[in-house]
């Protein structure tokens, strides 16, 4: 039950931080406040952050292969939910890695890109 209990937070947390930051771009898409580009950047930062715990790396202690049996039917049932294919979904999981690593969690001296992933199908996942 605390393994759920866990999950739940940190989908919680997700969307949270994903519903504030639609918020945030609907209101105000380019703001040239600098305290409200750190809180865009932030929660970006945070959703990307919390959902690679459970979607990222299968070594992380959170992540959903963890919480269940059937790994092929949950992945399939996720794909549907998500509305991509399995090609579609890695490319997704790259992209959203990729930014945990180079710009969230660790600090790379040369970037490889500079763009920021889209939440939509991290909501979507949670």
């Amino acid at each position: 039950m605390d393994e759920l209990e866990t999950q739940i937070r940190m989908v919680v947390q997700i969307a949270r931080c994903i519903h504030l930051k639609r918020v945030l771009t609907n209101t105000n898409p380019d703001p040239h406040v600098n305290f409200w580009r750190l809180m865009h950047g932030t929660l970006l930062d945070l959703s990307v952050l919390e959902w690679t715990k459970i979607f990222g790396s299968n070594a992380e202690p959170t992540h959903w292969k963890g919480m269940i049996s059937d790994h092929a039917k949950f992945k399939n049932e996720l794909l549907k939910c998500v509305g991509c294919t399995e090609s579609e979904w890695s490319n997704y999981w790259d992209e959203m890695k990729g930014y945990r690593d180079e710009y969230v969690a660790h600090h790379s001296a040369s970037p490889t890109k500079n763009q920021y992933p889209t939440l939509e199908w991290a909501m979507k996942s949670c």
